[in-house]
């Protein structure tokens, strides 16, 4: 294993522990980007890194904005993004989209990793943030949830039950009904 602190925008560094595969074989691994609310350490401590593991992958597992090391209560951190004129949800949207940078950059020739078969996976609200940036970026081989909303309605009221990352104020203000659905995909 390797930890690394990688900057993935201005003033913005995230600490994060990179895991390659324990045994090889002839195929080159994929890599399994794992979200967690507890950041890097909840990350390690899944069965979606467990299995992944398993299967042979490496696995890239982050603290994002707000969790992990740099833990934060939910409700402050999205209210304190709000204040600020940002998204709690697109700020931890791209601190994955920087990861994916990192990884194809480092690992484009495929010697080690095969940076083409990326997938994003989180448990409850962070499959949100793993299914948005697979929605947003190619790179993304594929994405995965763990238990999260039944609903897209659970997302679009003022005070959710889930997470306050998930509700964007006045989102259908922003985005029209096809808008969200074409996200999903």
């Amino acid at each position: 294993g390797q930890r690394l602190a990688l900057d993935v925008a201005a003033g913005v560094t995230l600490d994060a522990v990179f895991l390659l595969p324990s045994e090889w074989s002839d195929e080159t691994p994929g890599i399994l980007i794992a979200l967690d609310e507890r950041g890097k350490a909840g990350a390690l401590a899944s069965a979606g890194v467990a299995s992944a593991r398993a299967r042979g992958w490496a696995v890239l597992a982050p603290d994002l904005r707000g969790t992990g090391e740099s833990a934060a209560g939910e409700f402050e951190l999205a209210t304190a993004a709000w204040l600020l004129d940002r998204d709690l949800l697109a700020s931890r949207v791209d601190d994955v989209l920087a990861l994916v940078q990192w990884l194809s950059e480092r690992y484009s020739t495929g010697q080690q990793i095969n940076a083409r078969h990326i997938a994003v996976w989180g448990p409850e609200a962070f499959g949100l943030v793993a299914l948005v940036a697979a929605a947003l970026d190619e790179r993304i081989a594929g994405a995965a949830s763990g238990p999260f909303a039944e609903s897209l309605e659970e997302l679009l009221v003022e005070s959710p039950a889930i997470t306050p990352m998930a509700f964007p104020f006045a989102a259908l203000e922003t985005f029209d009904l096809a808008d969200l659905a074409r996200l999903g995909g």
